[in-house]
């Protein structure tokens, strides 16, 4: 591929950078999201109605431009409750980390271990999908 001049290889590499983000933002997302899915479905309390504030607090930003690349993430608003014990952020550590997920109450996929060993080194995902898009790294 020939480019006209450093503008043109310029806006040939951002675009591809961003499509690789997007890319991996996407498989990210999909990994955690699945297995906060699998999180909800092995456990169905009788001692509590869930509201499904954790549920709810998976987010992610899309690409935006950073420098001559762009970025992007994917992560947990802290979710509110206005009933029960726990705090958010209780929530959060233990049904992402925890060998018991669901409060003691239960064994369970911890959310957060299980998908960043699914998706292994983010960098190399990364590496990955700019390959894809051409850029040889």
């Amino acid at each position: 591929m020939t480019f006209k001049n450093e503008a043109a290889l310029k806006a040939a590499l951002v675009a591809a950078c961003t499509n690789a983000v997007a890319e991996v933002e996407e498989k990210i997302y999909r990994t955690i999201d699945g297995n906060l899915n699998q999180f909800y479905g092995e456990f169905s309390p009788k001692l509590y109605i869930r509201t499904d504030a954790l549920s709810n607090s998976l987010a992610r930003t899309g690409v935006k431009p950073f420098g001559n690349g762009a970025s992007a993430e994917v992560y947990f608003n802290t979710p509110s409750y206005s009933t029960g014990s726990w705090s958010g952020e209780t929530v959060l550590n233990v049904a992402m980390e925890s060998s018991v997920p669901h409060g003691g109450y239960a064994g369970g996929t911890p959310v957060w271990s299980t998908s960043m060993a699914e998706l292994g080194n983010i960098n190399a995902l990364l590496i990955w999908a700019l390959r894809a898009q051409g850029i040889p790294i």
